[in-house]
């Protein structure tokens, strides 16, 4: 549900974690110095801790939580400015402000160590407004064990009046000692019917197949019209009695490698599904056919070695 003051985000909170949200913004509830929101990438989780995180720095804050989006503290936010908010992320992706790499050093798809020590100078110095300071880490799996060691020093003594968000696709993957320290909060995926029902409402052309090839992830399926083109063109080329395997590959050859491995091992989990009876979990909708068809050709006896070699093509294409 997205909610606009003229041309300024003011709350990004999806129908499916109404719940969590009501959950935190009870009348009387104490939060927590730290806060772990986790669940499957691309269901908005990213979303719903910036919305958090603007409803506690929010000067006049709307009934149920929600920030207001015409306060001072408001457009300090939608500007990246706020004095008491920091962002926390991969610098090849975003950094917060005040994160400045050190002198020589290249971007990294991780979290570094000099960003949690950048953030821990920020949060030994008071807050500017006399109100509370939010961090918000996301995805926080991608500190490597140096900078959840250095982050978990932090956890342990927090400065009073500061709550720290960490936003993870794969909780399992942080420090156990670091998800002791944090109240969790588990996001789920929405169910089928009330994604689909979001994903038409905002006229998302082939929602039903994105959604399934997105493995339920409705935001994900917002920005899946090439993985849909792409899923397609394999569906058209799998399912033809009579496959040319040169002029199969030239079809193909237009769409990124990894994109194509991944839907291969999604068309070979959906073939052993129909051998066994069972509706396809990926290909699903108008794809389904194509799907149906193949099943009837494909020689069940050798998917194992399939999805072997899938998985072996794979690690390669990742490195």
């Amino acid at each position: 549900m997205l909610e606009y003051e003229g041309n300024l985000l003011i709350n990004n909170i999806y129908p499916w974690f109404s719940d969590l949200w009501q959950q935190l913004h009870r009348p009387g509830v104490q939060l927590p110095h730290a806060i772990l929101v986790s669940g499957p990438k691309g269901i908005g989780k990213q979303e719903f801790a910036e919305s958090f995180a603007r409803s506690l720095l929010c000067q006049k804050p709307a009934p149920g939580g929600r920030a207001c989006g015409a306060c001072p503290a408001c457009y300090w936010l939608a500007e990246g400015n706020h004095p008491d908010y920091r962002l926390i992320a991969p610098e090849s992706e975003e950094a917060g402000e005040g994160e400045t790499r050190p002198a020589g050093a290249r971007a990294s798809a991780q979290i570094r160590i000099h960003q949690v020590r950048a953030l821990q100078d920020w949060l030994s110095v008071g807050s500017h407004q006399g109100g509370v300071r939010v961090a918000l880490i996301s995805p926080a799996e991608a500190m490597n064990a140096a900078t959840a060691n250095a982050l978990l020093k932090t956890l342990e003594e927090p400065p009073p009046g500061t709550i720290l968000v960490l936003v993870s696709h794969r909780p399992g993957r942080l420090l156990a000692t670091l998800r002791s320290r944090c109240q969790s909060l588990g996001c789920r995926a929405p169910g089928r019917e009330q994604a689909l029902q979001w994903l038409r409402a905002e006229n998302v052309p082939g929602a039903e197949e994105r959604l399934a090839l997105c493995c339920g992830a409705p935001l994900a399926a917002v920005d899946a019209a090439p993985v849909l083109e792409a899923a397609r063109a394999l569906a058209g080329v799998l399912s033809h009695p009579a496959l040319d395997v040169f002029e199969s590959a030239g079809r193909l050859a237009r769409f990124p490698m990894p994109t194509l491995i991944d839907l291969f091992q999604k068309w070979a989990h959906d073939l052993r599904r129909a051998g066994a009876g069972i509706p396809p979990r990926y290909f699903a909708g108008s794809l389904g056919a194509a799907l149906a068809q193949a099943a009837a050709l494909a020689r069940a006896e050798r998917l194992p070695q399939l999805e072997s070699r899938l998985m072996n093509a794979r690690r390669l294409a990742e490195h």
